[in-house]
């Protein structure tokens, strides 16, 4: 197939450095004690914590994941806007049935 894809499709998701993360998460203590972030009071709100990925974390997730993101890049190229359109449909249609699905079955009662 010939490419008609003059922009990427995947980018790599946006990294939170130490000077722009803000929100907190309660799921946190497992990649705090792997040492991937930090938790540190906000000096203005005592009710927050500010989290940041360390610099070592975010050059680590970097380097995993952008030859990936490549990857991904390449295999776009070799499909027209329409097909992946229709890849696009399919996969927010099947994501869509699959969470319904899992709600309606999975679920404790």
């Amino acid at each position: 197939m010939t490419s008609r894809l003059t922009t990427p499709i995947a980018t790599p998701p946006a990294i939170s450095t130490p000077e722009t993360a803000q929100t907190p998460s309660p799921a946190t203590p497992a990649p705090t004690r792997a040492g991937y972030i930090t938790r540190r009071p906000d000096p203005a709100d005592r009710r927050r914590i500010r989290v940041a990925a360390r610099l070592e974390a975010v050059a680590r997730v970097r380097e995993v994941y952008e030859p990936y993101y490549a990857r991904l890049t390449q295999l776009f190229a070799d499909y027209s806007p329409d097909e992946i359109a229709v890849l696009h449909d399919w996969f927010t249609r099947a994501s869509t049935l699959a969470a319904t699905y899992l709600e309606e079955h999975c679920r404790p009662d």
